[in-house]
């Protein structure tokens, strides 16, 4: 590194350490946390588990204790992320914009997936056209695609209409800044969202932010999956339980702390936790969670050193504007895809005149998102009281199911004559 380049990064984190003596007395904002417990949006977490000392990683205050202006926080050229000090971000927060060099552009792709224990199959039914059905289970998956940059940049773009999300959403971060940048398909708009809050952006398809818990971790030995040996890290809260293995791969630099992170937030664990400190990448999580959901992250195939355009990476991205109300929800449009896969022969549901109903109707009346799954493919998600109708869905017999995201809430399948009225939940 150049004696200039060098000067000038002592020269932000002197400028750093000085902005945070000023900040040491300023008030948390602890107080504005959204707290949840496990499964019940809008409640009150449980108590955190009895840890062992010497296992406790504590939940740090520099999340709730820093400038909302980070458009100070200069951006070094040269691959120099890493000796930033990590900024937990705000929603209120301004960024500077982030002009990647090309030369610091290089890392690995991961192909990966969302995998649920308990999803059910797709049913033995002679209405169904089978090969077809195994298309479009393929094509909803909950998939996904994560490019780790060496310099310390992460995009995880979602690949599937599975998603609550629309499909092509991504969430952006960067190894200097706590948090994620959500950023919708088209590029040209972002949200931030600040530590704590991807669990109820999957779970709930709200922004609210989680508070962050004290963490028992340990080494739980080695593993392999897929061609890479691994390393096990073990990580419990009150929420959880996750299990990553872990594998080396230099080129992807120091990114593979900001996947760990990631996953991390699912267990609302604090992000700068040792765990998530190794140059490893994690290929597996296995979570066990408090209130019975069991869910599997797992990479399905991971790239060969590759180069990536710098408008790809920037964090934020490049002219897109801040949008801080909505989010890129997704559209439903599963339901022509589901009436594709059924025979024409099928017979409709005789207890229903023709002229009074069509398709499916489906209703949520619980307190929570929700995902409706229809012959074992996720259909749709609804919002606490929103009702979908589904017209296209033919005449015959269906299997529903419904789940959130983490399987902490399920429905068990039953079956169905369209067409029909279904819900979940005590109706008003």
């Amino acid at each position: 590194m150049a004696a200039g380049a060098r000067a000038s990064i002592q020269r932000w984190l002197l400028s750093v350490a000085l902005t945070q003596a000023a900040l040491a007395g300023c008030r948390s904002d602890a107080s504005h946390l959204t707290t949840r417990s496990v499964g019940v949006p809008g409640s009150t977490p449980a108590a955190p588990l009895e840890l062992p000392n010497d296992q406790v990683t504590p939940s740090k205050s520099t999340a709730t204790q820093h400038d909302y202006d980070l458009s100070h926080k200069g951006i070094p050229q040269d691959g120099g992320l890493l000796f930033l000090h990590p900024t937990a971000m705000r929603e209120e927060s301004h960024l500077a914009s982030d002009s990647p060099n090309p030369r610091d552009s290089v890392g690995v792709t991961i192909e990966a997936e969302w995998k649920a224990l308990d999803w059910p199959p797709i049913p033995n039914n002679s209405e169904i056209e089978r090969e077809r059905m195994v298309e479009i289970r393929n094509k909803m998956k909950w998939s996904m695609r994560i490019d780790l940059i060496g310099s310390g940049r992460m995009r995880l773009s979602l690949t599937s209409r599975g998603y609550a999300l629309e499909k092509g959403t991504e969430l952006r971060a960067r190894v200097d800044l706590l948090g994620h940048v959500l950023v919708w398909p088209d590029e040209n708009q972002y949200r931030i969202l600040p530590p704590g809050t991807v669990r109820s952006l999957f779970e709930d398809g709200l922004a609210d932010v989680g508070p962050a818990l004290a963490t028992n971790i340990k080494p739980a030995g080695t593993g392999h999956w897929l061609d890479w040996d691994t390393d096990r890290v073990s990580i419990t809260n009150a929420y959880g339980h996750l299990m990553i293995d872990q594998a080396s791969n230099p080129a992807a630099g120091v990114s593979g702390r900001l996947l760990c992170r990631w996953l991390l937030e699912f267990i609302n664990a604090e992000p700068s936790t040792s765990a998530c400190q190794s140059d490893s990448i994690p290929v597996r999580g296995q979570f066990e969670l408090a209130g019975g959901g069991k869910l599997e992250f797992v990479a399905t195939q991971v790239s060969k050193k590759q180069e990536y355009a710098t408008s790809s990476i920037s964090v934020p991205p490049s002219g897109a504007s801040l949008n801080s109300r909505d989010l890129p929800r997704a559209s439903p449009t599963t339901n022509v895809l589901l009436a594709e896969h059924r025979s024409r022969t099928s017979t409709r549901n005789a207890n229903v005149p023709p002229a009074t109903a069509t398709g499916l109707v489906a209703a949520n009346h619980t307190l929570g998102l929700r995902a409706l799954l229809i012959d074992g493919v996720t259909a749709t998600w609804l919002m606490p009281g929103e009702e979908q109708s589904m017209r296209e869905l033919l005449p015959g017999s269906y299997t529903v199911a419904w789940r959130d995201f983490l399987g902490l809430a399920s429905e068990a399948p039953k079956v169905v004559t369209l067409p029909a009225r279904i819900s979940v939940g005590a109706a008003p």
